[in-house]
């Protein structure tokens, strides 16, 4: 015996009821990594004496609540400590390491590379940015030229 509903049978009925519940169903959407802005601790970094320079880095959309970062570095120097408090994270990093990698400036933008995962997310790389003035030593060299004297003239050889 078929039976039937208005338009439709059993069969479409529950082709439909099944279609319904699919399209009911929340999709799962990829989860998008936070955008991190990093900032020094000190709009000058002063390279002429020995210490740390530290970095925060603090998301700009999303949140970095359940991110872990690894891998970070500044050119080749890698920190000498990572930490977070759950909502950014803050690099100190020595400033040996970092001479030979931050040219003397009045504005340098530091680049800096990590790995982000979030929440069980993939992991993906992390560049962000921080801009500053560096100080470093500079070095004069001098030569001396021979000199001879011709009539009582001095010249340089």
């Amino acid at each position: 015996m078929k039976v039937s509903y208005g338009w439709y049978s059993a069969p479409a009925r529950a082709a439909f009821v099944s279609l319904a519940i699919v399209v009911a169903s929340p999709f799962v959407t990829a989860q998008s990594l936070p955008s991190v802005q990093a900032q020094f601790s000190t709009d000058t970094i002063d390279l002429r004496s020995p210490g740390i320079v530290t970095v925060a880095l603090r998301a700009t959309t999303g949140d970095l609540a359940g991110c872990t970062l690894t891998n970070l570095h500044i050119g080749p120097a890698t920190p000498l400590f990572v930490g977070s408090d759950g909502h950014f994270f803050k690099a100190a990093f020595n400033k040996s390491d970092l001479s030979p990698v931050l040219p003397a400036f009045d504005s340098v933008d530091g680049i800096i590379t990590g790995t982000l995962q979030c929440n069980g997310a993939s992991p993906s790389t992390m560049i962000a940015h921080a801009t500053a003035r560096v100080l470093k030593a500079t070095t004069v060299t001098a030569t001396v030229k021979p000199t001879m004297t011709i009539d009582g003239n001095l010249f340089k050889v």
